[in-house]
């Protein structure tokens, strides 16, 4: 974390897994962008997403080439990040009985205490397809608003429509 805080890798909207940060600092960011939307007399939308099964769902040839050109990690510590994530194997064990070993093609392993860091690599640039709204993050929770400052009802339902389509798993500019 040291290298990403640094070279200011980590969206400064990010507040999970990273020190001196906690959900309090996105509470009371939120909480300040809903006083100045009272303030001036907006409307705020909101939409509060959860990335299902988040560590579950990394896509490890994605994170390898962010890795690379988003954080600029080469020799020895990219090949030691990505010999971590090759050849995952794991079986699921319920109630004494066990399944066959699979191979885990997707995701980072639980537990491990480079998997958050990972998970938070992997999602870094997501704010950067979020246009016109604000974001906050920590984790894999993500909060999104708007406070169009206008009386127009087509900018009201514009940004109403931007979270809608971001709550359902769509941006589109």
């Amino acid at each position: 974390m040291y290298y990403l805080h640094q070279n200011n890798l980590i969206s400064k909207y990010q507040c999970g897994f990273q020190n001196n940060h906690s959900t309090y600092d996105l509470l009371l960011y939120m909480t300040e962008q809903i006083y100045q939307a009272i303030h001036q007399n907006s409307v705020i939308y909101a939409a509060f997403l959860d990335i299902s099964s988040a560590y579950d769902s990394v896509w490890r040839d994605g994170l390898r080439y962010k890795l690379r050109t988003q954080f600029h990690l080469n020799g020895r510590m990219y090949w030691w990040i990505d010999s971590f994530l090759q050849d995952r194997n794991g079986k699921v064990v319920l109630n004494g009985t066990q399944s066959e070993w699979s191979s885990f093609k997707i995701g980072v392993p639980q537990g491990s205490s480079l998997s958050p860091i990972l998970f938070i690599m992997f999602i870094n640039d997501i704010v950067d397809v979020i246009h016109h709204s604000k974001v906050g993050l920590f984790a894999d929770d993500i909060g999104v608003w708007s406070a169009p400052t206008t009386a127009k009802i087509e900018d009201m339902t514009q940004q109403h429509n931007q979270l809608q389509k971001l709550s359902n798993g769509r941006n589109n500019g």
